[in-house]
C-alpha cells in the first residue's frame, strides 16, 4: 500500500494539516544544548535527529506528530517521492 504524499508549506503552518491541532513547532536537527531545552518542554521545537539531509522536515504537529516539508522541497518530493517520510 502506498503512503499518503507528504504535506508541504511555505512557512509555519498555522494548522496541522492531517489534525488541524494548533500546535506546531519547527525540528531543530543536532545536538541541542541547555539553552533549547526550554523550548522543547513548552513545545515550541520539536528535536529532530542528531543530523539531517537537505530532504528531511521543517515542522511538526506537536499533537498527531505529522511531519510538514518545507514547500522549497516539493519538487524533490516529485522526482524523488521514495525518498520522503509520509
Amino acid at each position: 500500500m502506498k503512503n499518503k504524499p507528504p504535506h508541504f508549506s511555505s512557512r509555519r503552518p498555522i494548522h496541522c494539516p492531517a489534525c488541524e491541532s494548533k500546535q506546531t513547532a519547527q525540528i531543530l536537527y543536532g545536538i541541542p544544548t541547555a539553552e533549547v531545552l526550554p523550548k522543547v518542554e513548552s513545545g515550541e521545537i520539536v528535536l529532530g535527529a542528531c543530523s539531517s539531509t537537505n530532504l528531511d522536515p521543517t515542522w511538526e504537529c506537536t499533537d498527531c506528530h505529522t511531519q510538514i516539508y518545507s514547500e522549497t522541497l516539493r519538487g524533490k518530493y516529485e522526482e524523488f517521492p521514495d525518498l520522503f517520510i509520509s
